[in-house]
């Protein structure tokens, strides 16, 4: 009889080769103290945190400590509940208020982190009969929220506007469409051309849905992003 743990034995035995060729064991890395945005002590030595996604530094940023101590006095730790029973807060209505005033848009939603923002709405958008046409490159998160839901998923070559056009094309007249695009993919180091691949998915008839986790607060001219800088907003 197989064990369903089985299937993981080959990825133990390469992770058991590594480990004795001296390569170090990633998870064994610990932070015991974060000195800065850029700066932790790692096992005991002072280490330089080139992965970190805290661009703009704002885990010590003193206005965010500040409101952080005074949420935690307001509120506790914790809301002990979902958004639509009894977990949404005055500081959440107020943060998605400032995001919406700060974007220019109707409206605003926090998630408790991107991956789950992106589970959250391209499972609920995109449904049974729809299509969802994505840069084959997208992150994990969009993949999974695809898989959530029930819509057909049409991916297209990186940053490959014809590409995309010829997915969108093939779709079948009056069928709900979603464009899912990044404005840095952060595994890559580079920027989509959104201000062309909006333009195209809307005169395809194609919702677009951008992700701007990596962009947003320092690309464009008051850090609303990719989508900022090209001009689509």
């Amino acid at each position: 009889m197989t064990d369903l743990f089985s299937k993981f034995d080959p990825l133990i035995e390469q992770r058991r080769a590594l480990l004795a060729g001296g390569v170090e064991d990633p998870f064994n890395l610990v932070m015991e103290r974060v000195i800065s945005p850029t700066v932790a002590v790692c096992n005991g030595r002072e280490t330089i945190l080139l992965g970190t996604y805290n661009y703009m530094g704002m885990t010590f940023d003193p206005d965010v400590i500040a409101a952080g101590k005074e949420a935690l006095d307001d509120y506790g730790s914790g809301t002990t509940g979902s958004r639509v029973l009894n977990g949404t807060y005055a500081g959440h209505k107020a943060c998605e208020q400032a995001l919406k005033d700060f974007y220019g848009m109707d409206h605003a939603m926090v998630f408790s982190t991107g991956y789950q923002a992106n589970l959250g709405i391209i499972s609920t958008m995109a449904g049974k009969g729809d299509y969802i046409v994505l840069d084959i490159d997208s992150h994990a998160s969009i993949w999974d929220g695809c898989k959530m839901g029930d819509a057909e998923v049409v991916p297209f070559k990186h940053n490959d506007i014809v590409a995309m056009e010829k997915r969108l094309k093939r779709i079948p007249e009056g069928a709900g469409k979603l464009v899912i695009l990044e404005g840095v993919y952060s595994m890559l180091c580079d920027i989509a051309p959104l201000k062309e691949m909006i333009r195209v998915a809307k005169e395809n008839g194609a919702m677009v849905l951008v992700d701007e986790a990596h962009s947003m607060g320092f690309i464009g001219p008051n850090g609303r992003g990719v989508a900022e800088d090209q001009g689509c907003l």
